[in-house]
């Protein structure tokens, strides 16, 4: 099942241009591929004067993680907050997201996940090369 923009931002905690992630492609039970374009973006709220910087993909991640567990729990419901406690094996290969031509490609994929806890790894990608990956591990907000 496929997800545009209004279905995904109704499912975050995040609003507005806060909301990242334009569609989700695909998902199931441990998984999800989404895409974004607001990387390229002047207004995007996490870009400063030199741009967006490569660590703000974290974020991307996160909210693609966010999207998945509000997805696994069951249709409309909204995913509650959450905190980011620890970031692992972090990797990238450019200074910018936004020199990154095209749409990223945001694949996560949930390793552990409890009632109080998920830990993903991630993937960002354009056009099949690799950007940025690593581990993220959030705490539910409660």
């Amino acid at each position: 099942m496929k997800l545009d923009k209004a279905d995904i931002c109704a499912l975050l905690p995040h609003a507005g241009s806060m909301c990242l992630i334009d569609e989700v492609i695909s998902w199931d039970d441990t998984g999800i591929l989404c895409r974004a374009r607001l990387h390229k973006h002047p207004d995007n709220p996490l870009r400063d004067k030199q741009g967006l910087a490569a660590i703000n993909g974290v974020e991307y991640a996160a909210q693609a993680l966010a999207l998945q567990a509000a997805l696994a729990a069951g249709e409309a419901q909204t995913a509650g907050s959450g905190y980011l406690v620890a970031i692992k094996d972090l990797s990238w290969n450019l200074r910018l997201l936004d020199e990154a031509g095209g749409a990223l490609q945001i694949e996560a994929t949930v390793l552990m996940r409890s009632e109080t806890a998920m830990i993903g790894a991630f993937e960002l990608m354009v056009s099949g090369r690799s950007l940025m990956r690593g581990r993220l591990t959030v705490m539910n907000g409660g």
